[in-house]
Order: C-alpha cells, then sequence, then structure tokens
C-alpha cells in the first residue's frame, strides 16, 4: 500500500524571556502578553519566578534570594522552558533573570528564543515601591537585592527593550508590541485546525476563549475552500464492496455500509464505539478484531480514507435521525481530519469531501435554528 503523508503543520513555538529588576513590571506585562497568546495558541505556558520558588520550596528555601540561590532559580526554569520547548509549548517566562551568562545559554538551547527587558531606572523603582524593598536595602536593613548589594547584569542583546518608567496606562499596548516584534500575530481568517499530516499527528483540541464571528467565519471559508468542486457524491454511492479471507475480522468499510440508512441494533451497538476510538485517536482502522473491546486487527492501518468519508456520512445520517449535538462535535474534528488530506485524495474522493462539507453545514444551520 502507497501512503503519502503531508508536511507537519508549522505552528509557532517559542519562549519569551520577560526579564527585568523587581517592580519592573514583567510579571504584569507577561501575564497580558500570555492571556493575549492563548486566545490563538491554547499550548502556551506561562511561568513566573515567584511561582518556581513556591512549586520547588520543597527541596529549598524559599526565601534563599542570595546570588547562589537566584542561580538555582534561574536554571530550574531555564530548564523547564527547555523541557516545554521540545515538547511544543509556547511559554513566557517572566523572572529576574540577573545573569547574562543564562540569557546566552536559552539562545544556544531554545528552538526560538525572544528576550524582552522591561528597562527602568532603578530611582524610579525606588519611587514606586510599595514593599519598600530597594529603600530596606538602602538602609542596610534587608540583604540579596538585585541592583542594591547584588548586581544586575543589563541584557547585552535584548530582542526588545520597553522603557516602562512610569506607571503603564495601557498594559495591552505593551503586550501586543512584545507579540508584533516576535512575529507573532493570529492570521485574520486563519482556521488552524484542518492543516498538515493529520492522520499521522492528530490534532489535539484544547479549550480557548470565544473568538467570535471572525472564527466562524474562517471555519465556513476553510470548508468553502476545501469544497471548491460543485460535483458531490455521497461515499456510500461510490462504495465497492472488497472481501478477502479473513472472514472474521470486522472491515471497517463494509461495516460502515451497513451502518448507513440502518435502524437496527447492529447500528446501536457500534456507532457509540466507533465514536469513541474516534474520539480518543482521531483515527479509524481499516479492520478490527470481532470481539470487544475490538482492538485493531494485526497489520491494520489508519490511513484508508474511505473508512473516514463513510464514517462521515453515517454521522450526517444519525444526527439526522436523532439531533443529538455530540455527533456535530464528532463531525467537525472528523472534516478537520479529511480537509487535511485532500491534497492527496483521488477525483471521487474529493467528490465525497464535497458532500460531505454540505452535510456539516447543514448540520451546524440546524444547531443554530434550534438556539433561536
Amino acid at each position: 500500500m502507497s501512503v503519502t503523508l503531508l508536511p507537519c503543520r508549522d505552528e509557532i513555538k517559542m519562549v519569551i524571556w520577560i526579564i527585568g529588576l523587581s517592580g519592573a513590571g514583567k510579571t504584569t506585562i507577561g501575564r497580558e502578553v500570555y492571556r493575549q497568546w492563548n486566545e490563538f495558541s491554547p499550548n502556551t505556558i506561562l511561568l513566573d519566578g515567584d511561582h518556581l520558588r513556591q512549586v520547588f520550596a520543597h527541596d529549598n528555601q524559599q526565601t534563599d534570594y542570595s546570588v547562589e540561590g537566584r542561580r538555582i532559580n534561574a536554571s530550574r526554569a531555564q530548564a523547564l522552558c527547555r523541557l516545554l520547548d521540545e515538547q511544543g509549548f509556547n511559554v513566557v517566562c517572566c523572572l529576574l533573570s540577573a545573569f547574562e551568562s543564562h540569557r546566552q545559554e536559552n539562545r544556544k538551547q531554545l528552538s526560538q528564543y525572544f528576550e524582552v527587558f522591561i528597562d527602568v531606572p532603578l530611582q524610579s523603582l525606588i519611587s514606586r515601591d510599595d514593599k519598600d524593598l530597594y529603600q530596606s536595602a538602602i538602609e542596610g536593613n534587608r540583604r540579596h537585592v538585585v541592583g542594591i548589594d547584588i548586581p544586575f547584569e543589563r541584557p547585552t542583546h535584548p530582542d526588545l527593550v520597553i522603557n516602562n518608567s512610569h506607571i503603564p496606562d495601557d498594559i495591552q499596548r505593551y503586550a501586543q508590541q512584545i507579540l508584533e516584534a516576535a512575529g507573532i500575530t493570529q492570521k485574520q481568517g486563519y482556521y488552524p485546525y484542518a492543516e498538515g499530516a493529520l492522520l499521522v499527528e492528530p490534532n489535539t483540541y484544547f479549550y480557548s476563549t470565544y473568538q467570535g464571528k471572525a472564527f466562524i467565519e474562517s471555519w465556513r471559508q476553510n470548508r468553502q475552500n476545501a469544497a471548491n468542486n460543485d460535483e458531490t457524491l455521497s461515499p456510500s454511492c461510490a462504495y465497492n464492496p472488497i472481501y478477502n479471507s479473513k472472514e472474521s475480522l470486522v472491515l471497517t468499510r463494509k461495516l460502515l455500509v451497513d451502518l448507513i440508512g440502518s435502524t437496527s441494533a447492529n447500528r446501536e451497538y457500534w456507532l457509540p464505539k466507533l465514536i469513541k476510538k474516534f474520539e480518543i485517536s482521531k483515527r479509524l482502522y481499516n479492520c478490527y478484531q470481532p470481539d470487544p473491546p475490538h482492538r485493531p486487527a494485526a497489520n491494520a492501518n489508519f490511513y484508508d480514507l474511505d473508512c473516514y468519508l463513510l464514517f462521515g456520512e453515517l454521522l450526517s445520517d444519525s444526527f439526522f435521525a436523532e439531533q443529538q449535538i455530540q455527533l456535530v462535535n464528532v463531525m467537525l474534528k472528523l472534516m478537520d481530519t479529511l480537509v487535511s488530506q485532500s491534497p492527496v485524495m483521488t477525483k471521487v474522493q474529493r467528490r465525497q469531501l464535497n458532500w460531505l462539507c454540505e452535510q456539516e453545514q447543514k448540520m451546524v444551520a440546524a444547531i443554530e435554528a434550534s438556539l433561536k
């Protein structure tokens, strides 16, 4: 069997390292950067220096702000960012980061590293120091304060410097400035869930904030672009039964054709099981073992697009018979997978995809109408 693999998705993956003296505003700005970035890239994580100290309080004194203690905390942040980076997460890390050597290591070790320096003169920090951190250090009542008795090594090559000398009245603007400078912007009309080799690297769906009509329109446009051929054909109409000697196995194509349009107990048994299999892995195998829990048969594969096309028709058929919203949810995910594979489909499969795009739109329209 010949299998054509599509290129993997070109996703943003970056560590934004926001540094500055205590009171400079790095955590406040970093939280807003995280909030904005997370809206369209949910695989984004926020790390803060104080939070890291709390997490690792069991093996280090929580109040250890000496030079060595600060190096340990910065090294932990660095190692955690590297681990998350290797696993494909975006990271916003807000850290005092007093040592230039750590920053240079970041540039060597992280796939994409963007350093932001929140620059505030020490005198400004002293004047707006609600916690009396700097003044008590100046008077000798407090030790281990960076900028007073511990030198702060100013970054030599930051990617962006933000002068936050005055208390900002628009944190959102600073966050937008950072994301734009880092090249991270949400594409208008961009639907990211139907790209790449989704059979090889299935989507991981995250809950995210509601992005409004623009996102819905981007989804509709994605499907319209996929269904650029006016000719349609329901998958079951083009099905040619293929039989082999493995009579004891459940052949997925044949099973799906038998279930479409059926009201039998067999459909009541198999539909929930197929939905569960797809929801867990975003894949369907071309044959399964006959006995529960119906694991994939030996040498089965998940590359047979006809199985996915037929499954889409079964979901559509079931929805218009039962009006269950869960079926729409599964259909949307299935269509993301199918649309991602459209470049390698045959002409007949493209006509079937067009038909399923129409059915998906009708299913969503039915849900919208029921909510009015």
